[in-house]
């Protein structure tokens, strides 16, 4: 199992990770009334929001599992936080990324 992981201090993205099937998400920390979702980019470059009904709040801390075909690229997004700090880890098989 390969692991990629981050900090959110600010709105924004963690890097991308190439993903070839099930992974999951997991986020902890100061969330700064933000939002975390997850991406995913398509073959032609476009982004889409992965999980918009089951995105991550400071209310609903805790995992969530997606299962992609394919091999696409995904990455955490935080939104709508004042002075988070927020770790995240997607872990799942055979991904390719780095910690950011």
């Amino acid at each position: 199992m390969s692991t990629t992981y981050g900090t959110l201090t600010a709105d924004g993205s963690g890097n991308w990770v190439h993903c070839e099937g099930p992974f999951s998400i997991v986020a902890a920390g100061t969330w700064g009334g933000g939002t975390l979702v997850v991406e995913i980019k398509s073959r032609d470059g476009t982004t889409t929001t992965l999980n918009t009904t089951t995105a991550m709040t400071s209310d609903a801390t805790g995992q969530n599992t997606f299962n992609i075909e394919g091999g696409k690229q995904v990455r955490a997004t935080l939104s709508s936080s004042t002075s988070p700090s927020l770790k995240w880890e997607i872990f799942g098989y055979n991904l390719i990324g780095k910690e950011s």
